[in-house]
């Protein structure tokens, strides 16, 4: 796939998320379309990277060693430099193919909103609490969360953005908890919103937003659209 076909799938979870936001499609048929893009998306990601590292090492050029091609005193090629040539080829071949692994392991890190705790609610702002619970399924792979970017949204609403910037290492099959403060101002809250969060009214909390997750090949974007 390319990258217009990685957009068009974009579009198209943008367009899914709205239709559900107005309530014009059920939610179970949601959550299935949604899964099914994800998958599909990260699959576009997953092969341009393989394409791009492909690229790399058809135009990088050869470490040459300077003995490499010196003749000992029989006219052969040293032995020595020919076989640490060969060793730093093999390591890096195989650093390489473990990273791509990782990367690719990454993918299976389940994020999920665990509560919004309304803290404070004055006159014209409120304060909210976010956490989000994060697992790391993987054997022997440490997740590491770099930062995250998200939206709150309230019965639909959207009562605006907010940003998580500590570093947070998840060990293999472990469970983190973050938190996160999150400021609601009246101007900036649909009045319907406003009113659910002042009223005490059952609210449905959607948490939408991008997890960036650190790996030696780059940033790995994982999206959020969790609902409680």
């Amino acid at each position: 796939m390319n990258k217009t076909n990685k957009s068009e799938i974009e579009k198209v979870l943008q367009k899914l998320d709205e239709k559900f936001i107005n309530k014009e499609i059920d939610e179970t048929i949601y959550n299935e379309l949604k899964a099914k893009y994800e998958r599909q998306l990260n699959e576009v990601e997953k092969r341009e990277i393989e394409e791009q590292l492909l690229v790399e090492s058809k135009i990088s050029k050869p470490v040459k060693l300077p003995y490499a091609e010196k003749p000992d005193d029989d006219g052969n090629f040293t032995k020595i430099g020919i076989t640490i040539f060969a060793i730093i080829i093999i390591v890096g071949v195989f650093f390489i193919a473990t990273q791509l692994l990782q990367r690719e392991a990454m993918q299976n890190v389940e994020l999920s909103l665990s509560d919004v705790q309304i803290r404070n609610i004055g006159l014209s702002s409120a304060t909210l609490e976010v956490y989000i619970n994060m697992y790391n399924p993987n054997n022997g792979i440490t997740a590491t969360l770099d930062r995250m970017d998200y939206s709150v949204y309230a019965n639909g609403n959207n009562l605006g953005n907010g940003q998580i910037t500590q570093r947070v290492d998840i060990p293999p099959q472990g469970t983190k908890t973050v938190s996160s403060t999150f400021q609601v101002s009246y101007a900036g809250a649909i009045g319907t919103a406003w009113s659910a969060l002042t009223g005490g009214v059952n609210i449905k909390w959607n948490l939408k937003g991008t997890a960036y997750f650190d790996t030696p090949l780059g940033t790995l974007n994982i999206p959020i659209n969790q609902y409680k």
